[in-house]
């Protein structure tokens, strides 16, 4: 066998060889890879202010709505419920939400972003905005578009029903 012919496994089909070339990657490889660095990227951004991007996805979703309960919180941040109580007490500690009780289920806690809250995020949207214009560097607004599409159906893909909000808790 030379250099250049495939070993019989990889000839074969079966996985394991090292990509060659960047088709061979795998995208859920790329996109861990570009998540990471982006997380990376904006933490930096927002350290000075007490944040990281944990904190950032939080308060996003807090501008999206007027109030929200941690399991909600968990559910559209991706974060395992058991990680959100830490977040919200670093937040409730700089003054950026408050927590008070659901206006129907008195033991529901809801969370809601505060006047200084509002103005963080607002802070944070401008810091971390330049990060997304140097990841779509180089494409059209077209090629954008579909770049978001294509990132939202994979992401409904993957989104299983069972785990997004139930409308009985908002």
């Amino acid at each position: 066998m030379t250099a250049v012919e495939p070993a019989p496994s990889e000839a074969a089909g079966q996985t394991g060889a090292v990509p060659t070339a960047k088709s061979d990657v795998e995208t859920g490889y790329l996109i861990t890879r570009l998540h990471a660095l982006i997380r990376r990227i904006m933490d930096d951004r927002l350290r000075d202010l007490g944040l990281n991007t944990a904190h950032y996805v939080l308060l996003l979703e807090l501008g999206r709505a007027p109030a929200l309960t941690p399991a909600e919180l968990a559910r559209r941040a991706y974060v395992r419920p058991q990680g959100v109580p830490p977040l919200l007490s670093a937040l409730e500690e700089q003054g950026l939400i408050e927590r008070s009780p659901h206006r129907r289920l008195r033991r529901v806690i809801e969370v809601r972003l505060t006047p200084k809250g509002h103005d963080m995020l607002a802070q944070c949207r401008q810091r971390c905005e330049t990060v997304e214009q140097q990841l779509l560097a180089g494409l059209s607004p077209t090629d954008r578009a579909r770049l978001r599409q294509d990132l939202q159906t994979c992401l409904d893909n993957m989104d299983p029903p069972w785990y997004q909000d139930s409308p009985a808790t908002n």
